[in-house]
């Protein structure tokens, strides 16, 4: 779970928590939880909403842990110039993240 930076999201991001979903592997396709990036949505320092902020890596009806997945998020950090840095333990990858107005 990582608070948003302000600097290269929009100012309303920035008091914001970024969350990896890494995703169930072992479970049904009727409960598949999801492998995502979640955005909980903070007033005054409390939690008031959340919506999926990047998602699509996997498969429709697949687990993530299922050899089609692309990638499974582990974590999001920002660096000081308000880029977000999403760790992907299935791809092997860090995908950077920037706002483009």
């Amino acid at each position: 779970m990582t608070l948003g930076r302000t600097g290269n999201f929009p100012p309303d991001y920035a008091d914001d928590l970024f969350v990896a979903y890494h995703g169930s592997w072992n479970t049904t396709a009727a409960n598949i939880r999801d492998c995502k990036v979640e955005r909980v949505l903070l007033e005054n320092g409390k939690p008031v909403g959340s919506q999926t902020f990047a998602t699509g890596w996997r498969a429709p009806g697949k687990p993530c842990g299922d050899a089609a997945t692309w990638g499974r998020p582990a974590d999001v950090v920002f660096n000081t110039y308000g880029e977000m840095f999403i760790s992907d333990d299935k791809g092997n990858r860090v995908y950077r993240v920037i706002y483009a107005p």
